[in-house]
């Protein structure tokens, strides 16, 4: 008998069943299969050239007349990643060419009208097409009963976990060993499967056995991760301080040597934060009906390091109460199982959450669309306003949002919803009240609830449209984005809603809120972290509130707002501070803490938070007081109206103010705002400041007045739109919007974002405390740990330029890097004075050209779709893949690095993103025909050849090299020297500069 021949397989023929058959070992659609499946599916058709479309969900939107294809590709970069592409089509045919003609599944027609022609073309059976919905589901099956069922059997499944949970631990003998430890935690786990299981065990367990379970915690601890379950804040605040320096000592975790350094520096500063007192505490507690355990949460926190957390679950009430010694402050127990009289004996504020009834008193339902998502909302609310109980959905296509609420759009928000009005083509459609502009209710048939005819009247003025057209083209320019400051600050003045209304002709109160939200959408997207909004917003109160909810809603970074004269006429015979008030309510509420108020105050960022010195404290601080108050603020914002009480042309008597300020009274405020200026201005030299006023200077501090050098000034008002920067002086009135045109945005302003904690100190040789030297690094924003022993430690301050050193317990000079220390050979501290300047001038000259080579490179990098950040000499394209940039010879290197030790380099850059990153290789070869056509570039080259020969490479001198660049780059930024070479010349130099930086770099190498 013969031997039987093996079946030799074609793969190329292998349709996608018989892949998922190969591979999986099931008879599944690819959409059946789980995410990891899917994954091994896609990397089978990848290395195997299987030319098969895996396509998901097909579908036809009505919204924008085009046909919509999920189709699922093999992720070119690794083969963990399921990557899901959604193509478009104009056309039915192209749809149905590129599917195949599989529009009988996973397909939806929802609002096409096929054609005789496409209907004989491609022999479409009507009745098998989908014409509904990818869900079955409707919003009639979730009542109130009906979810409440569902939640009650959710409840009594984690009652009955929690019971289990509490048996075990009963019945479960203590825990002494670490072999006990890791036998304990793995059977939990697998026991009781859910999220936070790790958290309740050490928690219970460590309430338990405190004692003799303490040191197999830190043993446990010290050989794990730190996300293994128990927190550094656990061992802490559980065994106190020296139990959290045993960890420090002997952390070993897992992973590489870096990652281990990395935890061990977390722990450390964490540690040092903590005795230091600069954490903040922020509890955290409740019931969580999930877990049906009480919880405390435990953060100590700041913005320069990760917080330490304890987190604490109580099985019980009694033990709960007992944890927090009856303070029940801020706590959330609207689901817990208590009643409201039990609670009347502990501590509550405004913000502790009571149970609430399962009665409710009123349905609510919401529908709306926001940022492409449609939602659907449910609440039913109690008597008292509270939600007890509430429901969610979201929809990413229109017609799954229509079959859930079985057609019924009345009252939905589609004010943003662009094409809506192409539903006008179906029947059975509710849209009664709906939401939607005027000319899109038009072509829905909706009649229009035209808004009363003055709504939109409003009053301008001569002078400041004669100003707005002939400044229009500075208003139009952008300026260049500056390198040399290390934040950005965006400002825009003078929006006037009102005649933003008039423009786009709105007619109806929801035109109103539709330019409102564009404007607020169009401002929140292009919003940084500080955002000046510098009044003449809108002169109507209504219209306001309504632009701070919507501007709330599209984003979460921090405005400071300032009023100017149209926002004082709907208040005619009310006080100025009562008018602030009401606006001041307005930006604050619902508790939110990023819109701020500026008027005769300061509001300055400092640490962590920004912070407040109200006109009150402004007018009794001293000039020194405020100084030495502004001392660790590293950007401060001062301002308000102003008001026009030195202008003798453009004042109250022009009806500026509407008859809410007459003449006599706007230059009593200008003289109290002037004088609030002059003080401030006075204490607060060499400060990064901004004077952030509606009126210009100007109006209230008299014609002669000039802008002082130093500070940023932003103003609006006279809508003369004007921009002057020196790089001393800085005025910034560019942004002034006025009421003609549609264009409307931010611009942007460069600051510094740092304090120099030894400004006030004259040119001079001092001796410092540890504390001092942390607060001058904090300032520059560079955390440090210092917890070296010493004798004295030792500031020279020269010209602006800054050294430290340390006497050490054995009496020797050493210079400080950071956290670091470095020789200081047999030289003394009158030495270092005598040549700071010369010094740290050479090598600024020669590393300026170096920093500008960098920021180029990385700019190009970031062309491309890479990180481009900058560290040392290194610039990242991704987390593996790099550029060395050698600071004496201008050498680009690219590597990749899997670790310090090992090193993959290749000949150019090109060769490493075609083999590492192929995205960004297609990316690179648009970017050089752009280059061809004309662009200059540094680092990439169209006739570099490219090859996949990377030479292994296990030195670690390039991070040596990094690490001496990135010391003598506090030089440049902070004129911080904290590297020296004694390669010094009597000139100062470009070539001097290069003297001492390859000196500096030679005697690493060699130690």
């Amino acid at each position: 008998m013969g031997k039987r021949k093996k079946r030799v397989i074609d793969y190329t023929k292998l349709s996608l069943e018989e892949v998922i058959k190969r591979e999986i070992g099931r008879n599944v659609t690819f959409l059946e299969l789980e995410n990891d499946e899917q994954r091994r599916v896609l990397y089978y058709i990848r290395e195997h050239k299987i030319d098969i479309k895996v396509f998901g969900l097909k579908w036809y939107d009505i919204l924008t007349n085009k046909f919509f294809v999920t189709e699922y590709l093999p992720n070119l970069d690794t083969r963990f990643v399921v990557e899901k592409k959604i193509i478009e089509f104009d056309s039915f045919n192209d749809f149905f060419a590129y599917i195949n003609g599989s529009i009988y599944d996973n397909c939806c027609f929802y609002g096409y009208v096929f054609s005789k022609d496409e209907v004989d073309k491609f022999s479409i059976n009507l009745e098998a097409l989908n014409f509904e919905s990818f869900i079955a589901e409707t919003i009639d099956d979730f009542t109130y009963e009906s979810i409440t069922n569902i939640e009650n059997e959710s409840i009594n499944i984690n009652k009955a976990r929690k019971d289990a949970i509490i048996k075990w631990f009963k019945l479960s003998k203590p825990v002494i060993t670490l072999k006990d430890l890791e036998t304990k935690r793995r059977t939990f786990i697998k026991k009781f499967n859910f999220w936070k299981n790790q958290d309740v065990f050490f928690s219970m367990l460590l309430r338990r056995d405190k004692n003799i379970v303490k040191e197999a915690a830190i043993e446990y601890i010290c050989k794990h991760d730190v996300d293994c379950g128990i927190g550094f804040g656990s061992i802490l605040f559980t065994y106190g301080k020296e139990a959290a320096l045993r960890v420090i000592d002997n952390f070993i975790g897992v992973g590489t040597k870096a990652t281990q350094r990395k935890r061990i520096k977390y722990f450390k500063d964490s540690l040092e934060c903590y005795d230091n007192g600069t954490l903040a505490l922020q509890r955290k507690l409740g019931f969580d009906e999930t877990l049906q355990f009480y919880y405390v949460y435990d953060w100590y926190c700041n913005n320069n390091i990760s917080p330490l957390i304890k987190k604490e679950f109580f099985s019980t009430f009694l033990e709960f109460i007992s944890f927090t010694k009856g303070d029940l402050s801020n706590a959330d127990l609207s689901k817990a199982p208590l009643e409201i009289n039990e609670l009347k004996i502990y501590k509550t504020n405004e913000n502790t959450k009571y149970p609430q009834s399962k009665c409710y008193d009123r349905y609510e339902i919401k529908k709306y669309f926001y940022e492409g998502i449609f939602f659907v909302k449910q609440d039913w609310i109690n008597k008292d306003g509270n939600i007890v109980l509430k429901k969610e959905f979201k929809f990413n296509r229109f017609f799954d949002f229509a079959h859930f609420l079985k057609g019924d759009l009345s009252g939905a928000d589609l004010l943003l919803c662009s094409g809506i009005e192409n539903i006008n083509k179906l029947k059975n459609i509710n849209l009664n009240g709906v939401k939607v502009r005027s000319e899109v209710a038009q072509q829905l048939g909706l009649s229009l609830n035209f808004m009363p005819k003055n709504k939109l009247e409003t009053k301008s003025f001569e002078l400041t449209e004669r100003y707005e057209l002939e400044t229009r083209e500075s208003f139009e320019v952008n300026h260049h984005e500056n390198h040399d400051y290390s934040r950005t600050v965006s400002y825009i003045t003078d929006i006037h809603l009102l005649h933003r209304f008039q423009y786009f002709k709105c007619k109806t109160f929801d035109d109103m809120n539709y330019v409102s939200r564009v404007i607020a959408k169009t401002l929140g997207e292009q919003s940084t972290s500080i955002n000046l909004i510098g009044g003449d917003t809108s002169s109507d109160f209504d219209t306001f509130k309504q632009f701070i909810r919507d501007l709330k809603i599209y984003s979460s970074n921090d405005f400071f707002f300032i009023l100017g004269n149209h926002e004082l006429w709907s208040f005619k015979g009310e006080k100025i501070n009562s008018i602030i008030d009401k606006y001041k309510k307005v930006l604050e509420e619902d508790g939110d803490r990023r819109m701020h108020l500026i008027q005769n105050n300061i509001f300055y960022f400092s640490n962590y938070f920004w912070e407040e010195i109200t006109e009150k404290e402004l007018f009794q601080l001293s000039v020194d007081a405020l100084r030495e108050k502004m001392r660790g603020a590293k950007i401060i914002i001062f301002g308000g109206i102003g008001f026009a009480g030195m202008n003798n042309e453009f004042n109250a008597n022009n009806g500026i103010y509407l008859n809410t300020l007459d003449r006599k009274s706007e230059i009593a405020e200008s003289k109290k705002f002037f004088n609030l200026y002059e003080k401030v201005t006075s204490a607060l030299k060499g400060k990064n400041l901004i004077i952030f006023t509606h009126m210009p200077l100007k109006d209230w501090a008299g014609a002669d007045a000039h802008a002082k050098e130093g500070f940023v000034y932003v103003n609006g008002h006279s809508h003369h739109n004007y921009f002057f920067d020196d790089g001393k002086k800085r005025i910034y009135a560019d942004n002034q919007v006025g009421y003609r045109g549609k264009m409307l945005g931010f611009k942007r302003v460069g600051i510094d974002c740092y304090y120099d904690w030894f400004a006030d100190y004259k040119d001079g040789i001092y001796e410092i405390t540890s504390n001092d030297y942390i607060k001058f690094y904090r300032g520059v924003n560079q955390g440090i740990t210092f917890k070296r022993q010493y004798k004295k430690l030792f500031m020279i301050k020269r010209e602006k330029t800054y050294m430290f050193l340390m006497q050490n317990v054995s009496g020797n000079l050493q210079i400080l890097n950071g956290g670091v220390i470095k020789r200081a050979g047999n030289h003394s501290l009158d030495y270092f004075y005598e040549n700071l300047v010369k010094y740290s001038t050479s090598v600024k000259q020669f590393l300026s050209k170096y920093d500008e080579f960098q920021k180029q490179v990385s700019k190009e990098v970031k062309l491309i779709g890479g990180d481009g950040t900058i560290h040392g000499c290194i610039v990242d394209i991704d987390f593996y893949n790099h550029l060395y940039l050698n600071p004496l010879d201008g050498k680009v290197t690219p590597y990749f690095a899997d670790s310090m030790v090992s090193k993959y380099v290749y000949d150019n850059l090109p060769s490493l993103l075609k083999f590492n990153c192929p995205k960004l290789f297609a990316n690179y070869e648009k970017l050089i025909t752009l280059q061809n056509e004309g662009n200059a570039l540094t680092i990439f080259r169209d006739q570099l050849k490219i090859k996949n020969n990377p030479v292994h490479v296990t030195s670690t001198a390039i991070y040596k090299v990094s690490r001496i660049i990135k010391g003598l780059q506090y030089t440049t930024k902070y004129n911080i020297v904290r590297i020296w070479n004694d390669s010094i010349v009597n000139d100062v130099s470009v070539e001097n500069g290069k003297l001492i930086v390859s000196g500096i770099i030679e005697s690493v190498a060699t130690d």
